[in-house]
């Protein structure tokens, strides 16, 4: 390993104050989509466009050396192609400046030839004192300091509790996408690409010790330094931080493709699993059931037991609930008869006391049933969390929301409950800010759209609640 890679050397790199755009050019959405964001978020003043002809770029003056910028540079982004990437490492270092993002492709994800320019790329930046990131990544972007260096399109200006890593530029758009839209708030978004000094370990160990992350989630092709990796995977464990990992290459073709994608060797698809498994690492096989579980596992923390008990308004959603846990393995315990007292206590007579529990239509004429029965199921010794199952609005219409009584009930229960609670849609739909809003209003703490989408998240913190139980507080 690299003795360039330090957390003093990785906090710098995630929070520059200033940054220069290598390579800057009218032609390249790269260059254009890095600086629209840089601007956006206020670092105009400190982001310097390096043009190797001086041509002007984005509207802007630029320069044709990192020489002649008359600020300290933090990061230099190279956006040149692979052949003139040494030379503007090296006119970067003559700079003073020490860290580096390398776009480009054609490395080790270019065969053997790729491979030596990789391993020169590395050495150079070792004997600059650089350390780099990539090549063929997309940069990162740091929403608690609000620092994006990356050319990734639509970022939030809101930070969060989750930290998403990973090997694909283009992926972590996408997860970006999904995560905006199911409101699951990021603190990071770091790319890596073909990882030739900056490893997924060494970006995890260095957020499992940042304050504002909770969870970590990670898309990989390949482990590329599994002790690095293990190592900080124990860290999260003693921390009580959830990693959340994104695994391909389960078939021989994901496994050729991940090849020609970044370089990466996929390895044995068992013996990975196997490894995850114990690091107490929850896998998942999506896109959603990665950032829904990294949401959730950030909300809930470790559940004291694994068991979740489900209150519904709708009979047609238990069923449907009941089948995917059923297909998951996710626990639905039954009920102690001290809780199938108090809840039917509250149903009516007609209503079946089980889990899932049905509320029935009665709790449309008595909101308070919904309360009571929340109440209720949280205090199951065998339930580790509720799962609410009932419609939340996502697009205003200018008049009230008609549910919004059902929702305060919902609250309601939420705020008695003895475990912790969570709203669930029957479908996927997006958490906007008017549901956000609706959600403030009734306290509900939290919502994870989707039925199946939901019985996943909370299957996989239940067991790694178990699988980490041991593990200590100790960072």
């Amino acid at each position: 390993m690299s003795t360039l890679i330090t957390p003093g050397r990785l906090g710098a790199l995630l929070r520059p104050r200033s940054v220069a755009l290598v390579g800057a050019a009218d032609k390249s959405g790269f260059s254009l989509m890095t600086y629209r964001n840089l601007v956006e978020f206020g670092l105009g003043e400190h982001t310097h466009l390096v043009n190797r002809r001086g041509a002007p770029t984005h509207g802007q003056p630029t320069v044709t050396s990192c020489t002649q910028i008359t600020e300290p540079v933090d990061v230099a982004f190279m956006m040149v192609p692979r052949a003139g990437t040494l030379d503007a490492l090296a006119d970067a270092a003559a700079a003073g400046i020490r860290h580096a993002l390398v776009l480009s492709s054609g490395y080790a994800d270019a065969g053997a030839a790729g491979q030596r320019a990789q391993a020169d790329l590395v050495a150079c930046a070792e004997s600059l004192g650089i350390l780099l990131a990539g090549p063929n990544h997309l940069g990162f972007a740091n929403f608690i300091d609000q620092i994006p260096v990356t050319a990734i399109p639509g970022l939030p200006h809101a930070a969060g509790p989750v930290a998403l890593v990973s090997q694909s530029g283009m992926s972590a758009s996408a997860m970006l996408d999904f995560a905006t839209m199911t409101g699951v708030g990021l603190s990071y978004l770091v790319t890596l690409g073909n990882e030739a000094m900056i490893t997924a370990g060494h970006v995890l160990d260095y957020l499992v010790g940042d304050e504002h992350t909770r969870t970590i989630a990670l898309f990989l092709e390949t482990i590329r330094d599994p002790g690095v990796f293990a190592r900080a995977a124990h860290r999260a464990a003693r921390a009580g931080k959830a990693v959340v990992v994104l695994k391909t290459g389960r078939s021989e073709l994901s496994a050729r493709a991940a090849a020609a994608h970044s370089g990466a060797a996929a390895g044995d698809d068992h013996t990975i699993g196997e490894l995850l498994r114990d690091l107490g690492v929850i896998r998942v096989n999506s896109i959603e059931d990665l950032i829904l579980t990294a949401g959730a596992a950030a909300h809930l923390g470790r559940l004291d037991c694994p068991g979740i008990g489900v209150v519904s308004i709708s009979g047609g959603a238990c069923d449907m609930l009941a089948d995917h846990a059923a297909d998951l393995g996710a626990p639905l315990p039954a009920l102690a008869p001290e809780t199938r007292a108090a809840l039917a206590s509250v149903l009516p007579d007609y209503a079946t006391v089980q889990n899932p529990l049905d509320i029935t239509g009665a709790a449309v004429i008595d909101p308070a049933i919904f309360t009571r029965c929340i109440q209720a199921m949280s205090a199951d010794p065998s339930v580790g969390v509720v799962a609410v199952i009932n419609s939340l609005p996502w697009h205003a219409d200018r008049r009230p929301w008609v549910g919004q009584v059902l929702a305060d009930a919902i609250g309601a229960g939420a705020g008695r409950a003895g475990a912790p609670v969570i709203c669930a849609s029957q479908v996927m739909q997006p958490i906007t800010g008017y549901t956000r809003q609706v959600m403030a209003q009734a306290n509900i703490p939290y919502a994870i759209p989707g039925l199946r989408h939901c019985v996943a998240a909370l299957r996989n913190v239940a067991w790694w609640s178990q699988a980490t139980r041991g593990a200590g507080e100790a960072v």
